[in-house]
């Protein structure tokens, strides 16, 4: 994966593994919202909770994650990008465990909420670290890259995740697979992430802090990118949630069949649009693709 990127030897990642980390990474966040959307119905029958009470593990998720955004900003200038990413990947071990012993709903809404923290510390920290080891005309391809970790988690995961509730159900689900991975990417990152990956930021007032905010939103380029992000973010998530519940209501398909047409199939065109972006980029600039983007996801989605 690394070698894709060609960069010559000075100006590669002190660690030829670090690129790949960082796509494993964004790798281990990804099944736990799959797992979710596959099998949403079979959560609810557990807790005795209809599809739109069991749906809000993802609202308590998104909340936990939405506080936590804020506080990133601070936290990402005052303490190590690593320390960061490996607690982000704490958290969603810690998500996973609870889950899957979970013995009623509120416990499953607290244990799923720390899925969101977890992704809101990985998520930026991913991008961050690429900014740090990677000079800027190669950060849209090594992005592209490490946005492959979070599409493979789809193609892979979802089929996997599949097979493993038909054998058992979804706590065998949660242990067997959304664990193991976030463990073995916690560990990967551990070891071969470099710990000298710290943030370049002087320490920040608490004034300061918040001018950093104004000024985001006080800019048109920034602003206008932010709600675009949103707008596109709640349409997949409608459509991620309640897509595979539908069709298992509707048709009467199996897990099996859900989680490989809708989310291996998604998955590869995602793969696909993340492995091209990246070359879009560096041949025509990026607010061209930006908005040719935002012209087809807004047409898809019409």
């Amino acid at each position: 994966m690394s070698d894709a990127l060609h960069l010559p030897e000075e100006e590669r990642a002190p660690g030829r593994f670090t690129l790949p980390s960082l796509a494993i990474a964004r790798f281990a966040i990804g099944p736990p919202q799959f797992l979710i959307a596959i099998l949403l119905i079979g959560i609810g029958l557990t807790f005795g909770q209809p599809v739109g009470v069991t749906d809000q593990t993802r609202t308590a998720a998104s909340l936990v994650a939405a506080i936590s955004a804020v506080l990133m900003g601070t936290w990402s200038v005052r303490f190590n990008h690593k320390s960061l990413l490996l607690l982000g990947l704490v958290f969603v071990s810690i998500s996973a465990l609870g889950c899957s012993l979970a013995f009623n709903f509120p416990m499953m809404l607290i244990a799923f909420a720390l899925s969101g923290l977890g992704m809101v510390m990985v998520v930026p920290m991913t991008f961050s670290l690429v900014g740090l080891h990677f000079p800027i005309e190669h950060r849209p391809r090594a992005i592209g890259w490490v946005l492959t970790g979070m599409a493979l988690a789809g193609l892979i995961g979802s089929p996997v995740i599949g097979i493993i509730a038909g054998v058992g159900d979804w706590r065998l689900a949660f242990l067997g697979f959304v664990l193991p991975v976030s463990l073995i990417s916690l560990m990967l990152t551990a070891k071969i992430m470099p710990s000298s990956a710290r943030s370049t930021h002087p320490k920040l007032s608490q004034g300061t802090y918040w001018d950093g905010f104004k000024e985001v939103f006080t800019n048109r380029s920034a602003l206008a990118c932010l709600i675009n992000s949103a707008l596109g973010m709640a349409v997949y998530q409608v459509l991620e949630l309640y897509g595979p519940s539908f069709f298992r209501e509707r048709f009467l398909v199996s897990i099996e069949f859900v989680s490989i047409l809708i989310f291996s199939g998604g998955a590869s065109c995602y793969l696909m649009g993340f492995q091209t972006d990246g070359r879009l980029v560096n041949r025509f600039g990026r607010k061209p693709v930006t908005i040719f983007t935002a012209i087809v996801t807004g047409s898809r989605k019409s």
